[in-house]
């Protein structure tokens, strides 16, 4: 069943530091998130959002982080989305397996500045691709 055709839910982990130099904010790339969320028939569940704490910390320095990797694991949500990959860490190993605890619990994941959406075959199909390019360059 698509993720359209159930009941999804969603968190966003959209973050930005104070002193942005594009423009963003948290609260339009939240409004962005939303917006995106209502055309999928998506509800909010929660906003996971780590104030001016880099994408490059660890994740025990970002509890709002950890806490979203929870409950994933705990299907609080069908969806995670974040306004760009980066919103979610900065390290290829760190992005690699956190994709990897979404794929093993079965949580899609939406990219808004990359345009991908893993809860379509497109975006599941770009996730395979990104997979198999991620894992040969940390092994080489």
């Amino acid at each position: 069943m698509s993720a359209q055709g159930r009941a999804a839910s969603k968190a966003a982990a959209a973050r930005s530091t104070p002193r942005s130099t594009d423009g963003q904010t948290t609260d339009n790339q939240r409004a962005a998130l939303e917006e995106v969320a209502t055309r999928s028939g998506w509800q909010f569940v929660e906003v996971y959002e780590d104030h001016a704490v880099s994408g490059a910390k660890a994740r025990d320095k970002r509890p709002a982080f950890d806490r979203l990797c929870k409950d994933a694991t705990r299907r609080k949500f069908d969806v995670v989305m974040s306004w760009s990959v980066d919103r979610l860490g900065r390290s290829l190993q760190d992005l690699v397996a956190f994709l990897g605890e979404l794929h093993a619990v079965g949580v899609d994941l939406f990219l808004h500045q990359q345009g991908i959406d893993m809860t379509t075959p497109a975006g599941k199909a770009m996730f395979g691709m990104m997979g198999e390019n991620a894992g040969a360059i940390i092994h080489h």
